[in-house]
């Protein structure tokens, strides 16, 4: 079994390579935040019980005109998690969409988890532009302009 000090020095050694702006741990929680940028914030759980580290990326709230069609999406999308690389959507305790993943402690190390949260990141970065893109009434469903609507994200997940 991993003890959080484990993870603390794993996170550690992923700093160089990652070049998040911020880490923070709180060890007694086993929980550590990953500030990748100024708009992505990765926190990071460490269940012990299970030997895994569970991610999550609060993406915002679901745009009260877009609930049905942004949960739709979410539900189809946590369903494909074997497209996905195991990447699920659920809501948080205040509704708000979260990207989720879980990946086993044992086989990893610093470039691994370096990769598994670069595409964490970029997958919830495409999540919260979908979430957030305000479709304009159009022919077809299309914008005006001719751009269509976003589609849910592409399934490729976090292929390593």
């Amino acid at each position: 079994m991993t003890d959080n000090t484990q993870i603390d020095a794993l996170l550690k050694e992923l700093g160089p390579l990652l070049q998040p702006e911020e880490i923070l741990g709180q060890d007694e929680e086993s929980r550590w935040l990953i500030a990748i940028d100024e708009e992505t914030g990765i926190e990071v759980v460490h269940d012990a019980e299970q030997g895994r580290l569970v991610f999550h990326l609060h993406l915002g709230p679901v745009p009260e005109e877009r609930e049905l069609e942004i949960y739709r999406m979410m539900l189809v999308y946590s369903y494909l998690w074997m497209d996905t690389g195991g990447l699920r959507m659920s809501l948080d305790n205040e509704g708000g969409a979260t990207l989720l993943y879980e990946h086993p402690v044992l086989d990893l190390d610093p470039t691994l988890l370096q990769t598994l949260l670069t595409n964490f990141a970029d997958q919830g970065r495409i999540w919260r532009d979908l979430i957030n893109h305000q479709p304009q009434a159009g022919v077809s469903g299309e914008e005006p302009g001719g751009s269509p609507p976003p589609e849910m994200p592409p399934s490729g997940g976090l292929r390593v």
